[in-house]
């Protein structure tokens, strides 16, 4: 009597995966969204870097422009945004100094900032509130 009830047992326990099907399938549903908030983030990441450089080659480019080619504040306003066109209307402002020997500032200054709320997709965890990514360069004015 006891071997007819094992029977069935010893059966089931000679059959390979017969407890586990399903198991892949129920570990990748619980993995997935951790994979998914790494790959977004490492895209967040790239965007946030991508206009950071942009930013950086702008304010860059202007400074050099009033710097040595003596452009004015406005032409350097204008060539740093003429930079950043590339990423649409993301709120940028652009502010130039030009030099200004005769009160000790030999230096050319321009600055660029942007919301960083503005420069991401997506802002699902409420990061980027009241934050802005900002970038100077500054440039001595070459002498004529």
């Amino acid at each position: 009597m006891l071997k007819q009830q094992i029977q069935p047992l010893i059966r089931l326990r000679r059959l390979p995966g017969i407890g586990e099907r399903g198991a892949a399938a129920v570990e990748f549903a619980m993995i997935l969204p951790v994979l998914l908030l790494v790959l977004f983030g490492i895209v967040q990441f790239g965007i946030l870097f991508s206009v950071q450089n942009q930013m950086i080659n702008a304010a860059r480019e202007a400074a050099r422009a009033m710097a040595v080619e003596g452009a004015t504040e406005t032409e350097g306003v204008n060539l740093a945004n003429a930079h950043l066109s590339a990423y649409g209307d993301m709120g940028f402002t652009v502010t130039a100094v030009d030099a200004d020997p005769s009160n000790g500032n030999p230096n050319v200054s321009v600055t660029i900032q942007v919301p960083a709320k503005e420069a991401v997709l997506v802002d699902v965890l409420g990061l980027f509130t009241d934050e802005n990514i900002t970038q100077q360069i500054v440039m001595r004015q070459e002498q004529s």
